[in-house]
């Protein structure tokens, strides 16, 4: 920062807390919602504070590990923002956000458009120490979901985010490169998309079920609540802007390990919120998947809810570093502490002790919990929900599916005895084709309308097999 004493310097790092400081700058050039800039602040810090972090809680910790930072909760976080094309803006905070990264380590950020072979090369050149460290934005994401379900070349995309999600290393075989393995890997994602991914049915039932989306911290934005009109004016040098960019050096450049501790009014908090959360789980995920599409929706949300806990620390954890001191930043880029004298003897003697030196504890506190908590249960679970109702909207009224029914019959089939006529192959492709639901809803539906006398089925002699048509009753 040119031109600014230490002493003005101090004060302006006083109390500082870069997630606040980024929605600062960010709402500058952007009538964006607050709580989705947020989000991708959140994004950011996961991915600038790398694998330098870890929240020692027990089901995380690895007895087995070699090196300490090879244990423990990582920070890194997966995000993905629906929000309504030209109302939500989130193209541009995106595009703000890629700016950030380049501006501070742009050698982490990965290609747009990759399959997931290039996604594994791309790892493997990004490594820095035992790690692979490299962050992923794709702004459309809606055409990685299409291609990862249509193409073969990329049906193994799903698997291999939750794969670098857990930060395991993985392997694989290919005949032209033989077997190839890597080691720890630290990812971080951010995707975007409008609603279509989620009307054209790209995100699926199974996203929940199998636990991928629950990884994400996930963001419906419907569009911007405080409209600006477009402003012109001179670029100039932002301050504040600068600030951000300072502490983020900063940070990047610590050689000290983090470890969060909570305290024990954060770890008291984080307790009775899991026990919480546990009770409502328990409530949601016991209902049968198919009584209604009512309580489908509902177990739906109780698979994401069931990984609350694990995305509560994360976010606690990036809160409270977001609130490091430039002061403590620039202290843990050294390794030399004068009030701790260490001997050759010492060394010879525990040989971890240079592992505990290169480690600095810091405490996650209780307002770090309650501002995770308050995000995840005031946007994020919300979000999730309208999303869930979003991809289920056709099956909340049953007379829509019923008329939609009647109209295949009479569009694309023929006549047996003057009345409309389909036959059973030709119906439940068509079914699927025009309303993306799975067999069992039109079966539903083929029941009702039999029930009602409505339609009636026979079987027809045909050159192969006989065929089974529903014959339309109604004029």
């Amino acid at each position: 920062m040119a031109g600014t004493s230490n002493n003005e310097k101090s004060n302006v790092f006083k109390d500082f807390d870069f997630i606040k400081a980024w929605i600062k700058v960010i709402s500058q050039y952007t009538d964006a919602n607050p709580e989705l800039i947020e989000a991708t602040g959140l994004y950011l810090l996961s991915t600038l504070i790398g694998h330098k972090a870890w929240i020692n809680s027990v089901p995380d910790i690895n007895p087995f590990a070699e090196k300490p930072e090879e244990t423990g909760l990582k920070l890194n976080i997966y995000t993905l923002i629906i929000g309504r094309t030209a109302r939500s803006r989130k193209s541009t905070v995106i595009k703000k956000v890629e700016e950030f990264i380049k501006r501070v380590k742009p050698e982490i950020l990965m290609p747009r458009l990759m399959t997931p072979e290039a996604l594994k090369d791309e790892l493997e050149i990004r490594k820095e120490g035992s790690y692979s460290w490299g962050t992923w934005i794709v702004d459309e994401v809606a055409e990685l979901y299409e291609l990862a379900r249509k193409k073969d070349y990329m049906a193994s995309m799903q698997s291999l985010l939750q794969i670098l999600y857990d930060g395991a290393g993985y392997s694989a075989s290919t005949i032209t490169r033989g077997k190839v393995l890597t080691g720890k890997v630290y990812f971080t994602f951010l995707g975007a998309s409008t609603e279509i991914l989620v009307l054209n049915k790209l995100i699926r039932d199974e996203d929940f079920v199998h636990g991928f989306l629950g990884r994400f911290i996930i963001i419906y934005d419907k569009g911007t609540r405080n409209r600006r009109p477009r402003r012109f004016e001179t670029p100039k040098r932002d301050p504040m802007a600068m600030e951000i960019v300072e502490w983020a050096l900063n940070l990047l450049s610590i050689k000290k390990f983090i470890i969060l501790q909570p305290t024990p009014e954060a770890e008291e908090l984080i307790n009775e919120i899991e026990s919480k959360n546990d009770e409502e789980i328990s409530k949601l995920t016991n209902l049968y998947l198919f009584i209604s599409p009512e309580t489908k929706m509902k177990y739906l949300l109780g698979l994401y809810c069931s990984r609350l806990t694990t995305n509560l620390l994360k976010l606690a954890g990036l809160y409270r570093i977001s609130r490091l001191a430039l002061e403590d930043l620039k202290r843990m880029q050294s390794l030399d502490d004068p009030n701790i004298k260490i001997t050759v003897d010492d060394i010879l003697e525990n040989p971890s002790i240079l592992d505990e030196l290169r480690q600095e504890i810091i405490f996650i506190e209780k307002q770090d919990v309650e501002r995770a908590w308050k995000f995840l249960s005031k946007i994020v679970v919300p979000s999730v929900e309208e999303i869930v109702k979003l991809m289920h909207a056709e099956t909340l009224n049953f007379e829509i599916q019923v008329s939609t029914v009647k109209v295949i019959i009479k569009k694309y089939g023929t006549e047996i005895d003057g009345y409309p006529a389909i036959d059973r192959t030709t119906l439940y492709k068509k079914w699927f084709n025009v309303t993306k639901l799975p067999s069992e809803y039109l079966e539903k539906v083929l029941k009702h309308l039999r029930a009602e006398g409505s339609i009636r089925e026979i079987t027809r002699k045909t050159s192969g097999r006989p065929k089974t048509f529903y014959v339309l009753k109604e004029e």
